[in-house]
């Protein structure tokens, strides 16, 4: 009997190698997982069968040992659950295995401890706590508070299903936990633009400002009472005049070519030259530059509790060049302008606008980081 006994743990250490190297490690999880993968295909070896029904004992036994230290403290139960519940899925990952026979006719059953009343049990007593605490919670009537008594309200509803009053009372949390905010958009009255670009200052997104817990509205709703207030101002903007530049240059290099072949050895003959290029460059130029400020306004304290300066700027240029000579004599720069050609310029509404746009998505990256923890 303890020949066979030795025979079958030498055989283990030897033919189970990286499933006793898990073992010798503690790791009896990873273990477990290992020897399934092993066991999951059509052949099985005696090798593999003993590997998990060693590491299944090894596992189980450890984590029976856990869940008795956990009840010996306060405040346990999610902690045992999720050790219940994995012991449970690994039991229902060995179960379709069994009785495990290799392809010589070597069977093994495991013993599988059943734990699924203990995960019965402790999910009640879970979620039992999870509705104590985020009804007291929601009865604080705080922001936050709410905010943590709609998570444990979701922590309910994964772990035991939806029901239309975990629903409703997780739905109450949510606008409890909410910060409603109107966006608005102003322009100095010191200065003028056209339709056009005011309505691309003053088009809103409420999808693009609105956060997890921060509702922004773009359109007042006399139903909600708002907190705050998010303020986008124009307040100023400047356009340069429209540029136009030429000017002349040359460009030299000196570069090797062919001066024929050495008729006494047939070697080809090189020579130094230099050659130039004479460039005529045509260059455009406007620009238009805006500022801003973002403002957040305490509605109940009627205060400003953020405002921050914003700007932004559109550049519109464009070079058209043309040359006369040796176009190896060119720079790289001269290259990538060779062959442009004068084109219109944006108009001021044109440009302006897209200042604008540009000075808008600005704000709101602005606005998004003055009320995130609001």
């Amino acid at each position: 009997m303890w020949k066979t006994i030795i025979f079958l743990t030498a055989f283990t250490i030897w033919g189970c190698a990286s499933v006793q190297k898990e073992l010798n490690r503690g790791n009896y999880s990873n273990a477990v997982n290992l020897a399934l993968s092993k066991l999951k295909g059509k052949k099985k070896s005696e090798k593999d069968i003993i590997g998990l029904r060693d590491a299944y004992q090894y596992y189980i036994a450890e984590q029976l040992r856990k869940v008795e230290q956990l009840k010996l403290q306060s405040n346990k139960d999610s902690q045992i659950l999720s050790i219940y519940e994995a012991a449970d899925n690994i039991n229902s990952s060995i179960k379709p295995l069994l009785p495990l026979q290799d392809q010589n006719g070597f069977v093994t059953d495991i013993p599988l401890i059943d734990v699924k009343a203990e995960v019965a049990k402790y999910k009640s007593r879970v979620a039992d706590q999870l509705y104590f605490n985020a009804i007291g919670n929601l009865e604080k009537g705080g922001k936050m508070e709410a905010r943590k008594a709609y998570d444990q309200f979701q922590q309910m509803i994964n772990l035991t299903g939806a029901t239309s009053h975990l629903q409703s009372l997780r739905d109450e949390a949510k606008k409890k936990g909410t910060t409603y905010i109107l966006a608005l958009g102003e322009i100095d009255s010191k200065i003028s633009v056209s339709k056009a670009v005011k309505e691309r200052f003053m088009s809103l997104s409420s999808s693009t400002l609105s956060k997890n817990w921060q509702r922004v509205d773009i359109t007042a709703d006399k139903r909600t009472p708002y907190d705050y207030e998010l303020i986008f101002v124009l307040e100023d903007f400047v356009l340069s005049p429209e540029k136009e530049s030429s000017r002349e240059y040359i460009d030299k290099k000196e570069i090797e070519e062919s001066a024929g072949t050495s008729s006494r050895d047939n070697e080809k003959i090189k020579r130094k030259i230099e050659v130039s290029a004479q460039v005529v460059e045509l260059y455009q130029f406007k620009e238009a530059q805006v500022k801003g400020k973002v403002i957040l306004y305490d509605v109940v304290k009627k205060k400003n509790i953020y405002s921050e300066p914003v700007t932004a700027a559109q550049v519109f240029e464009n070079y058209a060049s043309t040359f006369k000579g040796d176009k190896r004599a060119l720079s790289d720069v001269s290259l990538k302008r060779i062959g442009g050609k004068p084109i219109a310029f944006p108009s001021n509404d044109k440009i302006l606008g897209d200042a604008v746009a540009t000075l808008k998505k600005n704000m709101e990256q602005q606005a998004l980081k003055a009320y995130s923890n609001l």
